[in-house]
């Protein structure tokens, strides 16, 4: 069940709507910890960034921050900025040699 109401609890935060969500009792105490409300919204919207829905720019600016500081949140939760497999990465790395030897 979802249950939407606005409110604004966070100083400096935009809008806020209050969101109920059915979840497990004993998830309840480690859901609900003032001090990780930031690292909750970032979890929130991240698979939009992560299906190209918005941009973590676009999202940082949703949830009223600069784009570096939601970076460094999904840094601390593992979560990279750089999506690559190491194939990927290697061919990137290869075209710039290229590149370089090119010039």
């Amino acid at each position: 069940m979802l249950k939407a109401v606005k409110r604004t609890e966070i100083e400096n935060a935009p809008q806020l709507t209050k969101i109920e969500i059915d979840v497990p009792v004993h998830l309840v105490p480690y859901v609900n910890r003032k001090e990780d409300y930031l690292k909750r919204y970032a979890l929130l919207i991240y698979p939009c960034i992560q299906s190209g829905e918005i941009s973590h720019g676009k999202a940082a600016e949703i949830l009223g921050m600069r784009k570096n500081e939601l970076l460094d949140i999904y840094g601390e939760l593992g979560i990279p900025y750089y999506n690559q497999t190491s194939e990927e990465l290697e061919h990137d790395i290869q075209v710039l040699k290229n590149l370089r030897r090119n010039k």
